[in-house]
C-alpha cells in the first residue's frame, strides 16, 4: 500500500503543487516504512484474513425507524484484508478521521468502548477473538497507521497527531526536509520534476478551458 501511494505520487501530474508539501508526503512515506515493524504483527503476516468493508460509511446504509440496519449496498470495494485493519467506525460521531483528537477523540472513544463492549457480547456466544485484536490495535496505535495505508489525505494529519507522539516526536518543516531525502535517490530532482509536472498540467487545464 505504501508503494502503491509512492508511485501514485510520482504518476499523477497534479499531485503536488509546492515543493513543501511535495517534501512532506515524501517524508509521509518514509516515516510509514520506519513505522511498519511496530503495527505489523509477525504471527499474523501470513493470515487469517477477513473480508472487509472499504468503503462503509453512512451514505452505505439503510435503516429502518428504529435504528436498525437493513440493507448495506455498494460492495465493489469488498477485499480480504490483515484483521488489524478491522477498526470501529470513525465516522460515528460526525467528525472527520483528520478531526479526531482533543474533545472530539475523547468523545468517539466513549462511543468506541460501546460499540466494543456490543461486539464483545455478540462474540461469547459465537465464539470469536476478533474483538482483542481491535482493542490491540487501538492501544498500539497501530489502529491509525492502518488508515494512513487507506487514506492518502489523512495520512499526514494522522502520522502527526498520533503516531509521532507515540515516539515522543513532533512532524515538523525541520523534519521532514531530512527525510523527505530518503525516499528515493534524487530526491531534489524528483521534487522539481513533480513541480515541472503540475506546472504543465495547470497549462493544459488553461488551454483546455480557454477552447
Amino acid at each position: 500500500m505504501i508503494r502503491l501511494h509512492d508511485n501514485r505520487l510520482l504518476s499523477n501530474p497534479s499531485a503536488t503543487d509546492e515543493e513543501e508539501d511535495c517534501r512532506s508526503q515524501m517524508a509521509i512515506r518514509v516515516l510509514l516504512w520506519t513505522m511498519t515493524h511496530h503495527f505489523l504483527q509477525r504471527e499474523r503476516r501470513n493470515g487469517p484474513f477477513g473480508v472487509q468493508l472499504t468503503d462503509i460509511h453512512p451514505g452505505n446504509i439503510l435503516v429502518d425507524k428504529d435504528w436498525n440496519i437493513t440493507c448495506i449496498f455498494d460492495l465493489g470495494e469488498m477485499c480480504a484484508l490483515p484483521l488489524e485493519m478491522v477498526s470501529v467506525p470513525y465516522w460515528l460521531t460526525g467528525r472527520a478521521i483528520s478531526q479526531l483528537q482533543g474533545e472530539h477523540l475523547e468523545e468517539f472513544d466513549r462511543v468506541r468502548q460501546r460499540i466494543m463492549q456490543i461486539l464483545e457480547e455478540e462474540e461469547k456466544s459465537l465464539g470469536g477473538s476478533l474483538s482483542k485484536i481491535i482493542h490491540e490495535t487501538w492501544e498500539s496505535q497501530g489502529v491509525w497507521f492502518w488508515y494512513s495505508l487507506t487514506s492518502v489525505d489523512a495520512a499526514f494529519w494522522l502520522i502527526a497527531d498520533h503516531l509521532c507522539p507515540k515516539f515522543q516526536a513532533r512532524l515538523s518543516l525541520q523534519v521532514e526536509q531530512p527525510f523527505s531525502q530518503f525516499w528515493c535517490e534524487n530526491a531534489d530532482q524528483v521534487v522539481r520534476t513533480k513541480l515541472e509536472d503540475y506546472e504543465r498540467y495547470n497549462n493544459k487545464l488553461r488551454q483546455l478551458f480557454d477552447s
